[in-house]
């Protein structure tokens, strides 16, 4: 399916990536980005270009959300990369040899999505490791939701996902809502019009836009689309600024993660998202009101219920 928005960063990536600098032999990449932005999106489009398959010797796809581990990540690489299997993963010099060897004298291209390295110890073990070997003009492009990540591992140039301007985001949900209708302005005007609220409230996210879009595909039911525009308004548009932000912060987790309440509430008030108009209130108190609260309104899932 065509992408809508992304050419012009797409462009400026990959003429980047192919760019062969003799000052640096291996250069990393970032595109950051708040949940549902794109970026992995983002990423594909270039890995797929036909610009880089031909530059590059060798391409890797790894998935490297949650906690980092500088060994599995190594055996992630290798099985990207070839048919090689190694089922006793605790053999780690024998992975490393085996990767060391695949990268040896290849211009090599390497994704690591949804990327959470914060640990700079750690991801300079896994360069030096590893990733080294390659030859001179090796990328490596990293996805992820933070600047520190993209810090950690010494980019050299970022990318910031923003969301898509209002006319893309209108016709990417025109497409995948009222499918091959033409003049939908004319026969469903009403529903253009909740649809158009409906748009603005994804704030240019394509990930919500594209959930949206394809429920109402060909429906036509006015009370269908109106359910789910107040719903977004009652879930979100009324909740309290704190609260907003409080929910917002949460993006910083990576998908399908398991937050510990505690954790989460100290996080929140380590960044001044929680205050109190009155010195006895017990921010702790007041932020498991407002976790009780997003999981009453289910934006939190699949709660494992504790004495806390």
């Amino acid at each position: 399916d065509h992408v809508i928005g992304r050419d012009q960063k797409r462009d400026d990536i990959v003429r980047f990536l192919i760019d062969d600098d003799p000052s640096t032999d291996l250069s990393v990449v970032s595109v950051v980005g708040i949940a549902g932005i794109g970026k992995s999106t983002l990423a594909n489009l270039v890995y797929d270009d036909g610009r880089v398959i031909s530059h590059f010797q060798l391409r890797m796809w790894v998935r490297a959300s949650g906690v980092f581990d500088v060994e599995g990540l190594i055996k992630r690489i290798v099985e990207s990369a070839t048919d090689w299997k190694q089922e006793d993963s605790s053999n780690l010099d024998l992975m490393i040899n085996h990767a060391r060897e695949m990268f040896h004298g290849k211009r090599y291209l390497l994704v690591l999505d949804d990327a959470w390295i914060e640990d700079v110890d750690k991801w300079s073990k896994l360069r030096d490791l590893v990733l080294a070997a390659g030859a001179q003009g090796s990328k490596i492009i990293v996805t992820t939701r933070t600047d520190l990540v993209a810090a950690t591992e010494g980019t050299v140039r970022s990318y910031q996902l923003e969301g898509l301007p209002d006319d893309l985001c209108w016709s990417l949900f025109r497409k995948l809502s009222f499918g091959e209708v033409e003049n939908e302005e004319v026969e469903h005007p009403n529903l253009v019009a909740i649809g158009k609220e409906i748009v603005k409230q994804c704030a240019g996210v394509p990930l919500a836009i594209k959930t949206l879009g394809s429920r109402l595909h060909s429906k036509t039911n006015e009370g269908d689309w109106q359910r789910i525009r107040d719903s977004l308004e009652l879930r979100y548009d009324m909740l309290p600024s704190n609260l907003k932000n409080c929910f917002a912060y949460c993006s910083i987790y990576p998908t399908d993660c398991t937050i510990d309440k505690k954790t989460l509430i100290q996080l929140w008030m380590a960044q001044g998202l929680i205050d109190s108009s009155s010195e006895n209130d017990n921010l702790e108190d007041i932020g498991n009101i407002f976790v009780g609260h997003l999981f009453n309104i289910r934006f939190f899932q699949n709660v494992r219920m504790d004495d806390y």
